[in-house]
């Protein structure tokens, strides 16, 4: 037996004998129509789900139905909603963005860079994975 076959017997075992604790579950969902990527998600106190895609957008989904939140980011890495601001702050690749939606329409109306402290020079492997939250409340 060579060792790719023992890897994949031992990948599958671990499959089968996988449990899902209690209070999760796999759910499959489809993406909104033209998104190929999703680089970020996250949960609203409510249960809305947000994601960030590779083509720069932010969607939000209600029960079955995806709306168009943000756009036009460049390859948002990561997304965390901030319950007490209303707001969700997106690792954009050269900045940290803040995303407010102030008439409470679902669709964002500010677009704040929090920081472009990261001294990004234009190579193109070049990302911020974020946003990270630290214990003190900080967003980076």
């Amino acid at each position: 037996m060579n060792i790719l076959s023992a890897l994949l017997i031992l990948f599958s075992f671990s499959i089968l004998s996988a449990q899902i604790p209690d209070g999760y579950k796999i759910q499959s969902i489809s993406l909104p129509r033209g998104s190929v990527s999703v680089l970020g998600l996250c949960h609203k106190p409510d249960g809305t789900l947000a994601i960030c895609t590779w083509e720069g957008e932010v969607w939000e989904r209600k029960g079955e139905v995806w709306t168009k939140f943000a756009e036009n980011l460049m390859e948002p890495n990561g997304i965390y909603f901030d319950e007490k601001e209303d707001a969700y702050y997106v690792g954009q690749k050269p900045e940290l963005t803040r995303l407010i939606d102030l008439d409470k329409d679902g669709v964002c109306d500010r677009y704040e860079c929090i920081t472009d402290a990261f001294g990004i020079s234009g190579e193109y492997h070049e990302y911020h994975f974020g946003p990270v939250v630290d214990s003190l409340g900080r967003k980076y």
